[in-house]
C-alpha cells in the first residue's frame, strides 16, 4: 500500500510542473499609488476600527477595546465622542449620504442597534436584545446584516 502512495505522490510531482508550466500567465500593471508622510491624527489614547465617511469630511474610530466611539476631521482635530466610553461599539456603518452612523452596542449585557444623526445628535434604537443569539454583526460595504433572535435581519445604508 505505502508503494502506491509512493509511485501516485511521484506521478503527481512530474504532472504538476507540465501543467503549470502550460498555463499563460499575463502580467498585471498596478499603478503606483503615493500615500505622502504618515501623520498621527490621534493622540493621548488608544484608537480602532477608523472608518472614512463616505464623503470623506470626517474619520470615526473605536476607543480601546471598541470603548466609546468618536469622529474626527481629517486631520485629527475637532475630535468628539459620540458615544460613551462605558459603551462597548463592536460594530459601525456609515449611511451612504454620510449624515448618520449605524452601529451595534453593548452595555450591561444588553445590545442595541441604533441610527445616530450627526446633524441632530439624535439616536434612534432599531432593536434591542439581551437573547444569546443576537451578538454578531456582519458588514460589507453599505450594508450591514445582524443576527437578532434567531433571524437575520438585513440593513442597506442608502435605506436607513
Amino acid at each position: 500500500m505505502k508503494m502506491i502512495y509512493v509511485l501516485l505522490l511521484t506521478l503527481l510531482m512530474s504532472v504538476i510542473p507540465i501543467f503549470l508550466s502550460a498555463q499563460k500567465i499575463t502580467p498585471v500593471s498596478v499603478p503606483e499609488i503615493k500615500l505622502g508622510i504618515p501623520k498621527s491624527i490621534t493622540s493621548g489614547g488608544f484608537y480602532v476600527s477608523p472608518q472614512w465617511a463616505p464623503n470623506g469630511t470626517k474619520i470615526t474610530m473605536n476607543g480601546y477595546f471598541a470603548l466609546g466611539f468618536y469622529s474626527a476631521e481629517p486631520d485629527g482635530s475637532a475630535r468628539q465622542v459620540l458615544v460613551d466610553t462605558a459603551t462597548v461599539v463592536n460594530n459601525y456603518l456609515w449611511t451612504a449620504d454620510s449624515k448618520s452612523i449605524i452601529y451595534r452596542t453593548v452595555k450591561s449585557n444588553v445590545m442595541t442597534l441604533n441610527r445616530l444623526d450627526l446633524d441632530s445628535k439624535t439616536v434612534t434604537e432599531f432593536s434591542r436584545s439581551t437573547s444569546p443569539y443576537s451578538a454578531p454583526v456582519y458588514f460589507a460595504p453599505n450594508r450591514l446584516a445582524v443576527a437578532e433572535d434567531k433571524k437575520i435581519i438585513q440593513f442597506d445604508s442608502a435605506s436607513v
